[in-house]
């Protein structure tokens, strides 16, 4: 008698051992409100560093000559003009700034596939394919534009959620491994494969064509091109699939601006500047 009854402490003891640490695992995990900017921008660095190693997924384009022509000219572009702007209009922060002076990086992967993605946080990644697919300054603006409204519009954010549970999320940002397997690597190369509905491309389109028009170019139809000319199949465009309008430019012109956003037309044709410092670089 006196055996079963050790025998039985011995099993309840064990049970609410498990049950005390499963409920102390649950209340560590990060509820969705919780992944505030902060939490976005620590886990776009752990993906970033993690991108880094991975020279055979991602594989980078030198920041050596000639390259860096390419990408001082496209740092003005997403550093000095876009995301300087995004980052300082009170009507984008949403009461959640980012912080401030923090470098959004920009990086050139040595791939012929129309690719591009943006992590948590605001670092940007295009192809050399995608770049020698573009021939106008308004395009890649257009194309930088998209990403970043993804991130800050929180539909990157959410389609994370859709394909992972948040106890990965945060095991990922707290360095550690959850039972099947998700780790800051598998993260880094499932970010690229996430697809977005037609009803979220449109509403990211709308966002990216208010900055295009606060930007120096004020051209609404950056996106034109990109629909037109490349094929349906390449990454970026199957991962953001057209919701019947994208290529057409009465339909691109027709969506809301804000109402504090501009589109006067510009006289300032940037087709020669991205000649100069993409296309004669990179072919």
């Amino acid at each position: 008698m006196q055996t079963t009854t050790k025998g039985f402490l011995f099993f309840f003891l064990i049970v609410v051992s498990l049950f005390s640490c499963r409920k102390d695992d649950t209340e560590n995990i990060l509820t969705p409100s919780q992944f505030d900017k902060e939490k976005r921008e620590e886990l776009g660095d752990l993906l970033r560093f993690a991108i880094a190693k991975d020279t055979t997924n991602f594989p980078v384009l030198p920041n050596t000559s000639p390259n860096n022509i390419t990408y001082e000219y496209l740092k003005a572009l997403y550093q000095g003009q876009l995301t300087d702007f995004l980052r300082n209009h009170p009507k984008l922060q949403y009461g959640d700034e980012w912080t401030k002076g923090k470098t959004w990086h920009l990086t050139i992967l040595d791939k012929d596939d129309v690719m591009a993605f943006i992590l948590p946080g605001g670092h940007f990644y295009i192809s050399k394919g995608f770049l020698l697919a573009l021939t106008k300054e308004e395009q890649i603006y257009y194309t930088m534009a998209f990403e970043v409204s993804l991130m800050n519009e929180k539909v990157l954010l959410s389609n994370l959620f859709n394909e992972y549970l948040l106890g990965e999320l945060t095991h990922v940002l707290n360095g550690n491994v959850p039972a099947n397997g998700v780790t800051i690597d598998s993260l880094a190369r499932g970010i690229i494969d996430l697809t977005y509905d037609s009803d979220e491309v449109k509403e990211i389109d709308m966002h990216a064509v208010n900055l295009l028009c606060n930007s120096s170019l004020s051209a609404k139809t950056g996106i034109i091109h990109i629909v037109d000319t490349i094929d349906p199949s390449e990454h970026w465009l199957s991962t953001r699939p057209s919701w019947g309008g994208r290529e057409n430019v009465t339909a691109i012109r027709n969506l809301p601006l804000f109402d504090w956003t501009e589109c006067p037309e510009s006289s300032i044709n940037g087709n020669i500047r991205y000649k100069e410092n993409v296309l004669d670089i990179l072919e």
